[in-house]
């Protein structure tokens, strides 16, 4: 069937919203840290829209998922439904044209356990025509339980009248989830929030949930905000709706486009690890894929309660960009990047360079070891940074490794982040116009700092 476009009626605006938590601190005494889940996210879903949330777990889009639809409040930004502040509205504050019961019914949720979001001691007949009692109560039983049997047929569950009288425990995980979605539209909503709504079923029934929701949608004529792990889930629901995706990372929205923007040029670095590591269904080029080295700096995934600054990529980016008075290889930047950051984190193996350096003799002791400072940094530089390098670059690095030699780490790291210190680090990246991406490489300003 012909798929619906989405208007440019906004449904949902979020702007500039943040949601941060105090994370658990064991000691006592400890400075109480902020987990930043989400982050100055701006995004508007339109009429008959579809917007896919993808990133690694723990990067914020479950939870602005929840705020989109009401269920989790902001600690910062706002919220609007058709240009109402949600929370206003929830508050009862400030001017309310639309009210919260409108609103609550129009923002649904189909959970990523349907059968956790069932009662389980109501048959699947109760548990559908209960919210119908308080939104159409100008419909008797015998009415409730009809629009129930056809609802039910629509998502393809059949015989109806059968599978009205079973409790959820009596059902597959596919047809739970069929009825969590009847009875999300029911309420005839605007918006639904589908949160890993296919990611427990089985990959043969994912593809049919996936289009039976497209279907729905237009019927229903509703929006979706879908949240998934899986970009090939994500791929398939917003080429086939023609809708969008947005890529999250430690909550911030890096970069959103429809399937082909994402595919043909995705431009957010992070964009290009998520392509890359999904599955090619074309052997061939899963083949050849598989050969390729990933392209990331690092496999190590900072935490949200301590993101690092700046571009909260940069740690791991490999295309972090380099100061523009400075001429050096891309390889060897990165190289030096990574080398201060383990020198920040006191992370170079200092025992394993003196070993090396003193293969058959004892490892000096720490008194000793200024006087081989020097002979260090060389052995140093030559393990762990690129031993082709003009000389600025070699005096800087073995300035810093002198430094390490003696136990001085906070100089060690200062040396190099006053030469080699990037844009990416400094400041936070802003989603762009046309093809969005929050990346310095599309920001000409910074760069060019």
């Amino acid at each position: 069937m012909s798929r619906t476009s989405p208007s440019t009626e906004p449904v949902v605006e979020l702007d500039d919203v943040q949601v941060h938590f105090n994370a658990h601190n064991s000691s006592f005494f400890g400075e109480q840290k902020v987990v930043k889940a989400v982050d100055e996210v701006d995004l508007t879903i339109y009429e008959n829209d579809v917007v896919v949330l993808v990133g690694e777990s723990g990067c914020g889009k479950t939870t602005l998922g929840k705020t989109a639809i009401g269920l989790q409040r902001p600690t910062g930004g706002s919220v609007r439904y058709r240009g109402q502040d949600v929370h206003d509205a929830m508050d009862g504050t400030g001017t309310v044209n639309i009210p919260f019961e409108r609103i609550r019914r129009s923002l649904q949720i189909i959970h990523q356990d349907p059968g956790s979001s069932l009662n389980p001691n109501r048959t699947v007949l109760t548990n559908l025509a209960v919210p119908m009692k308080k939104y159409r109560p100008d419909l008797g039983s015998a009415q409730r339980e009809e629009v129930v049997h056809k609802l039910l047929e629509r998502v393809g569950i059949t015989p109806a009248t059968d599978y009205a009288t079973r409790f959820p425990h009596q059902l597959s995980g596919g047809e739970q989830q069929r009825v969590a979605l009847a009875r999300s539209l029911l309420m005839e909503p605007d918006l639904i929030l589908a949160d890993e709504a296919v990611s427990a079923l089985d990959v043969s029934l994912r593809v049919q949930m996936m289009d039976l929701m497209l279907d729905l949608r237009d019927l229903f004529d509703t929006s979706y905000l879908v949240v998934s792990h899986d970009f090939a889930n994500a791929r398939y629901l917003a080429e086939k709706a023609d809708g969008r995706i947005g890529v999250m990372y430690l909550g911030k929205l890096v970069e959103i486009g429809t399937v082909d923007e994402l595919i043909q040029n995705p431009k957010h670095p992070y964009t290009q690890v998520l392509i890359w590591s999904t599955p090619m269904l074309d052997p061939r080029s899963a083949a050849e894929m598989s050969t390729d080295d990933p392209p990331v700096r690092s496999i190590d995934i900072p935490t949200p309660d301590d993101p690092p600054g700046g571009c909260h990529f940069h740690t791991r980016c490999p295309v972090i960009i380099p100061p523009a008075d400075l001429d050096i290889e891309q390889d060897t930047y990165n190289d030096i990047i990574d080398l201060r950051l383990d020198i920040e984190d006191e992370d170079v193996d200092v025992e394993r360079v003196w070993a090396a350096l003193e293969a058959d003799k004892p490892v000096p002791s720490e008194s000793e070891r200024s006087e081989l400072a020097s002979e260090f940094a060389v052995t140093a530089r030559e393990l762990f940074v690129d031993a082709d390098l003009d000389d600025e670059h070699r005096e800087a690095i073995e300035g810093a490794l002198e430094a390490v030699a003696i136990g001085d780490w906070e100089h060690a790291a200062e040396t190099l982040r006053s030469k080699y210190e990037s844009v990416c680090e400094r400041k936070q990246p802003q989603l762009q116009s046309d093809h969005p991406v929050a990346c310095h490489l599309y920001d000409t300003e910074d760069v060019s700092e």
